[in-house]
């Protein structure tokens, strides 16, 4: 296939289809919303009423029969509170479903395909980013409530938020994984799956999923690892090593990548000082002091900042 057959696909637009699915989301969830809204508010507007009436009810038989009405509204609430709960998953799945299908039959010829539809799925969950902050805004006469709508908001989207973005970036991985199997010796489509996998591991651990983001975690390290078999010398690669490894609190190894990234970046006095630290954490105090002489050549305020962490053993080695 030509190389201008390849530019023409790279110039179509998936642009409607992110914002279809971002459109579909925002629907789901504010359907979700309501619901529990007009429920919860029912059941008040029932209790307050029958506290107020309650007088006039004691002796008639419309005191058990506004009981009643209470107790079903409460119980047809919770069934499909626990209903819509359960489906609530199966409906966000069904939106990025929807999304795949649409992108990978948009241009099915195209050979970068799978990569091309991953970097868009990425896209959508990047454009929901903070989503939950916004989904419901005040009319302009409600101003004044803005602080506690957005509070509201988070309260109630910032979990649908995130299912919905972790969903398209597992996406996203599948179809680079897709690509890769294709062409198993790309090193760009080794990069992108990493890189993929950083930014589920980050969104993960920052809503509590610690274990399941360390998953993704030693994924993108082994990804790493491949890149490093075939860039030996590109300082990133062994950047991203040692952020993974100290993610994945395996100290030696992140000791051993910024070791040679000191190598390939003798002047880079950050590279120095985290090399420091990393020494006086592990004990290897003189290792640590050669760093903190080299360091204080260069940069005398930082040198000092590093040796404060003279003596200042890692909690997971004492």
């Amino acid at each position: 296939m030509s190389t201008a057959a390849v530019q023409d696909f790279s110039r179509i637009d998936f642009s409607h289809f992110e914002e279809s699915a971002c459109t579909s989301f925002k629907k789901a969830v504010r359907f979700f919303f309501w619901l529990h809204f007009n429920f919860i508010l029912l059941i008040a507007l029932e209790v307050i009423s029958f506290a107020v009436f309650f007088p006039f009810l004691q002796e008639s038989y419309w005191l058990a029969f506004s009981l009643a009405v209470i107790f079903l509204t409460a119980f047809s609430y919770y069934i499909l509170s626990i209903y819509y709960r359960s489906s609530k998953g199966s409906d966000f799945q069904k939106i990025r479903d929807e999304f795949l299908a649409k992108s990978l039959g948009s241009i099915s010829e195209d050979p970068f395909l799978h990569s091309r539809v991953a970097g868009h799925a990425i896209r959508v969950s990047e454009n929901l980013k903070g989503a939950e902050y916004s989904l419901f805004k005040p009319s302009r006469w409600l101003v004044f409530l803005n602080g506690l709508l957005e509070t509201l908001n988070v309260w109630a989207f910032s979990h649908d938020v995130f299912m919905m973005r972790s969903e398209f970036l597992r996406l996203a991985i599948y179809q680079y994984i897709e690509q890769i199997v294709l062409n198993p010796m790309d090193l760009e489509g080794h990069q992108e799956v990493a890189n993929a996998y950083v930014m589920l591991y980050s969104l993960l651990t920052e809503n509590g999923y610690i274990e399941e983001g360390r998953r993704y975690c030693r994924r993108a390290v082994e990804e790493f690892k491949i890149l490093c078999q075939y860039a030996p010398q590109d300082p990133w690669v062994h950047a991203q090593l040692a952020y993974g490894y100290h993610d994945l609190q395996m100290p030696k190894e992140e000791i051993k990548e910024y070791e040679i990234l000191l190598k390939l970046c003798p002047y880079d006095r950050q590279v120095l000082y985290d090399l420091g630290v990393l020494y006086f954490e592990q004990g290897m105090n003189a290792q640590g002091l050669k760093i903190y002489d080299d360091l204080k050549r260069v940069n005398v305020q930082k040198a000092e900042t590093l040796i404060q962490h003279y003596g200042l053993i890692d909690d997971h080695e004492k």
